[in-house]
């Protein structure tokens, strides 16, 4: 019985490897590709479209974690307050897949408190609608 584990470690290790390669090849043709479809861009005459596709092109080959993504949504809605699901949906729109996170809700929550206990985030309640609300206030 001792042994058992070998074959399904081995299954697993070699399909891990696989992976890994197939992962250096998509890699390898996303930095192929990012340089054409900037310099397409340029091409795009109104500038808001530009800055548009430009920002797309980053949050695609930008491999953000979703502490960072919440970062860059605080920051970018400054001075704006935001509620966690007003965040979700920034995140969403900035291009942030949630769908492997059963709770995205419950995650944003989790790292807003950790966010605030290292002094990056403040929470204040709005004015207008009196919903608890968070924003940037670090670097």
């Amino acid at each position: 019985m001792e042994g058992s584990y070998k074959p399904s470690f081995r299954h697993w290790r070699a399909k891990l490897k696989q992976l890994a390669a197939k992962r250096d090849h998509i890699e390898a043709e996303i930095a192929k590709c990012e340089p054409v479809v900037k310099a397409l861009a340029q091409s795009i005459e109104d500038p808001t479209e530009r800055e548009r596709a430009l920002a797309e092109v980053e949050s695609l080959v930008r491999s953000e974690g979703f502490t960072d993504a919440i970062r860059r949504v605080l920051r970018d809605s400054r001075p704006w307050l935001l509620t966690p699901p007003e965040i979700r949906d920034q995140m969403i729109k900035g291009g942030f897949n949630l769908g492997a996170y059963k709770s995205p809700l419950a995650s944003i929550h989790a790292i807003l408190t950790r966010l605030r206990n290292k002094g990056q985030v403040k929470r204040a309640v709005r004015d207008e609608d009196d919903k608890t609300a968070y924003f940037w206030s670090g670097e």
